[in-house]
């Protein structure tokens, strides 16, 4: 009986100990590693409903159109990548600098150009994956090039120097190739040379 007392109030050796303090130490790294998610979760999402009131704003809308109507309602990735001329069927107007990286630069036409949904998306993902900085650069120099065509500066301030037309690809300097036939399969689809 008296073996029984001592196992019920035996207290513990040092090793239950240490792996008590260890469970105790697992358990407070987990909660706030718990926490630290949650954190930017909601992070996260209060970003993303600030971003939809920005996409909504009067402001967007019209700096927006602005670029589409610069751009010429083309892909500019497929174009810088490919030479080829695409007006996908629905046009994204990419951020060179992202909003959370650059906001000073939301409305800022040099900072803009215009993509298919899948380009985006693929954009995004060698920015993540890629030489972010040198796509930017690339980007960058782009929207440039079609500010002073379109605005006369490489800032992409004032009016349209072009007036109520829209930019054609005789305003940027280039060539149609030869070689396309009636036969293609894509319509929407020209290629050149710069």
């Amino acid at each position: 009986m008296k073996n029984v007392n001592n196992e019920r109030f035996r207290t513990k050796t040092i090793r239950e100990e240490e792996q008590d303090i260890q469970d105790l130490q697992e358990t407070i790294r987990r909660n706030q590693i718990s926490t630290a998610l949650c954190a930017e979760v909601i992070a996260a999402k209060q970003q993303k409903v600030q971003n939809q009131r920005f996409y909504n704003s009067k402001e967007w809308r019209q700096v927006r159109d602005l670029v589409v109507e610069r751009d010429g309602c083309i892909d500019m990735w497929e174009y810088l990548t490919t030479g080829r001329i695409v007006y996908p069927d629905r046009v994204d107007v990419h951020h060179i600098a992202e909003l959370d990286e650059a906001p000073e630069r939301k409305l800022d036409p040099s900072n803009l150009i215009t993509v298919s949904r899948d380009n985006h998306r693929l954009i995004d993902q060698l920015y993540h994956r890629g030489d972010k900085r040198k796509i930017q650069e690339i980007l960058w120099d782009e929207a440039k090039r079609r500010n002073l065509a379109f605005f006369g500066n490489a800032e992409g301030t004032g009016q349209p120097i072009v007036g109520e037309r829209q930019l054609t690809l005789f305003d940027m300097d280039v060539e149609i190739c030869s070689g396309m036939s009636a036969d293609d399969e894509d319509d929407s689809i020209i290629e050149v040379t710069a």
